[in-house]
């Protein structure tokens, strides 16, 4: 194992001071975290993770921003999705395998994840934490899909352990074919 260095180690000790500045607690009960999880999904871009994204923005910024995107991580080493985040344009949640962090900017603009931005450091209650490798899955797959809104809305993840949802499962119905959807034709 490689001994840290002087620097590496101060790094991490401004990273843990900062967290502590900012930390929260989760601002939801089991129950209300799994009604959220388990609403229907009406568009592809509001699986369960964004829908969770848009109450925090809710409970610690200023911003409700319709549309979110997407974005996932793999880890180089093990290939298993690390890191699920929401963006908009003022603000980013990004779960990470430590906690939840909120980065909002109070001025405007774009929203770099800085520490300047950092405004809730969250740490998983342990009935998210045990959900999150579905959660991050789905995050993923919905994540691939072309913006599309449904007739019917698609159940959305289900609560049931240790039987996971799969994303193969919830394949996106669209709501016409494509024949008509801006192929120049």
């Amino acid at each position: 194992m490689t001994k840290m260095t002087d620097d590496q180690l101060e790094t991490i000790k401004e990273i843990v001071k900062i967290l502590g500045e900012v930390e929260k607690e989760f601002p939801l009960s089991e129950e209300e975290t799994v009604r959220l999880l388990e609403e229907p999904i009406t568009a592809n871009h509001m699986h369960p993770l964004t829908v969770l994204s848009h109450v925090l923005l809710d409970k610690f910024t200023d911003v409700d921003e319709p549309f979110m995107l997407t974005g996932v991580e793999r880890s180089e080493k093990t290939g298993k999705l690390c890191t699920a985040s929401s963006h908009c344009f003022y603000a980013t949640i990004k779960y990470e395998f430590y906690g939840i962090l909120v980065f909002w900017n109070p001025a405007g603009g774009m929203c770099p994840e800085t520490t300047d931005n950092l405004v809730a450091f969250l740490k998983y209650p342990r009935y998210l934490k045990e959900r999150m490798p579905g959660l991050m899955e789905l995050a993923e797959y919905w994540g691939k899909q072309r913006t599309m809104e449904y007739e019917e809305p698609l159940d959305a993840y289900k609560m049931q352990a240790p039987e996971w949802k799969t994303p193969e499962d919830r394949k996106p119905r669209p709501r016409r074919d494509d024949s008509d959807v801006g192929l120049g034709r």
